[in-house]
């Protein structure tokens, strides 16, 4: 029994000893796969370095003029003289393991030379009030690009929406008010080099034939090429403004004047990041149900203080049930979600998955109020509101009996005259009196 129960306990210490051993030999190999995986990091980093060295390239380069900003850069909490110190010293540099190849849809403004450029990862930034206090500007600038639209600002805003800044896409109406007509954004956006951009991309939202001769936002781009050198001016060329209205009218079902529309600036920036990105972080940008879904929103319309800002969401349901003019902001959104589904584009603050909709043609608020209103034979009458104020504006001239008003009338007209200038719509009324002659 004796020995029975020494051979017991015998075994139980040689299987305690094994276990000890094989726990051992865990945490040993386990130390020296991490100790394999730091040196194969630290291998990596050494050999990007090396391949950043030997990449560089020249802007005198026939097929690498173009330059993008290092994509290495110091998180946005760093203080303003360190970020400035790592920004000199690391050299502009192409985007890693890709080819930069040919964009022939954008053509700079002097030379007529074809945009080489492409990203591995882009951060696409809109300048929405969903940004405010978010703190995404770390995650905004590690990105190989970062492409911005018109002239939100960066300064003072740094920790939301990050500094750095590849392309600026500026709507040619944007262009003059952002830049002439703002010294402050303009030497942000040309001059300074903290928060310059590399590239400004001018894509003409409403137009394809431009003249080069007299456009006066061609001239203005024009000039400012060849005062900010170190900035690259490249236009949407008329091919691509055509291909544009092509893929509006697919995802839509009519064409944009039909639509009685122009591109926003937030459209014609997808499509050129769509063009460049490998992959696409877009920060600020709502999907169309957003609103519906969040009806006491209080977000501002831009994460910027501006004369002109107001409720998003209220913004958004005012452009959309104009049927004669205006922006289609949920409208092109939709549209974002459908063209989100087959690439590789992600939506961050707020952050939300495209669905795919089993459906031929999008059906957003804007489209639904145009094909009832093309039901029931009013289309032509929302989309011409002009001839209706022109009738009010005489009768609400008119005091007196019903006889006196037609009177009136007879005697009163008003010319009522709508232009674009600017991308502004502009209408121009004026109260011609008409006195009868005296019968012969």
């Amino acid at each position: 029994m004796e020995r029975a129960t020494s051979d017991l306990k015998f075994r139980w210490r040689v299987r305690d000893l094994i276990i000890l051993l094989a726990f051992w030999q865990c945490i040993l190999m386990t130390l020296c796969l991490l100790y394999f995986l730091h040196n194969q990091s630290v291998d990596l980093d050494r050999q990007r370095l090396v391949n950043l060295e030997n990449a560089r390239f020249s802007r005198d380069s026939g097929d690498f003029h173009s330059r993008l900003k290092a994509t290495l850069k110091p998180p946005t909490k760093k203080g303003e003289e360190e970020a400035r110190f790592i920004k000199n010293i690391i050299t502009e540099a192409p985007v890693i393991g890709e080819e930069i190849k040919s964009l022939p849809g954008y053509i700079s403004i002097i030379g007529n030379k074809t945009l080489h450029m492409t990203c591995r990862t882009c951060s696409l930034v809109s300048s929405s009030g969903q940004l405010s206090g978010k703190g995404a500007g770390a995650d905004i600038d590690d990105a190989d690009c970062v492409l911005r639209m018109n002239a939100a600002p960066v300064k003072g805003y740094e920790e939301d929406v990050g500094y750095r800044t590849t392309a600026r896409i500026i709507g040619h109406p944007n262009l003059q008010k952002s830049l002439q007509e703002d010294e402050d954004m303009k030497q942000e956006i040309l001059d300074d080099q903290n928060t310059r951009t590399d590239f400004v991309i001018i894509p003409w939202l409403y137009e394809v034939d431009i003249n080069q001769t007299s456009d006066p936002v061609y001239l203005l781009a024009k000039n400012y090429s060849k005062e900010y050198p170190s900035v690259e001016f490249y236009l949407f060329t008329k091919e691509k403004l055509q291909e544009t209205g092509r893929e509006f009218e697919r995802q839509v079902g009519m064409t944009r004047k039909e639509a009685h529309t122009w591109f926003s600036t937030g459209f014609v920036t997808m499509l050129f990041a769509i063009d460049i990105c490998g992959k696409i972080d877009v920060y600020g940008l709502p999907p169309e149900n957003y609103c519906q879904s969040h009806p006491n929103s209080k977000i501002l319309y831009h994460y910027y203080n501006d004369s002109i800002n107001k409720l998003e969401c209220t913004y958004y349901a005012a452009s959309e049930k104009k049927l004669h003019m205006g922006h289609k902001f949920l409208t092109e959104k939709a549209i974002f979600s459908q063209w989100a589904i087959h690439r590789n584009i992600r939506f961050h603050y707020p952050s939300w998955k495209p669905v795919l909709r089993n459906l031929t043609q999008l059906n957003s608020p804007f489209l639904k109020l145009y094909n009832e209103a093309k039901k029931n034979g009013t289309l032509s009458k929302l989309q011409n509101p002009s001839s209706k104020r022109q009738k009010s504006s005489k009768m609400s001239n008119c005091s007196g009996s019903v006889t006196d008003c037609k009177a009136e009338e007879s005697k009163n007209y008003t010319v009522v005259r709508t232009f674009y200038k600017n991308g502004r719509r502009i209408v121009v009324k004026r109260v011609v009196k008409i006195s009868k002659k005296p019968s012969a």
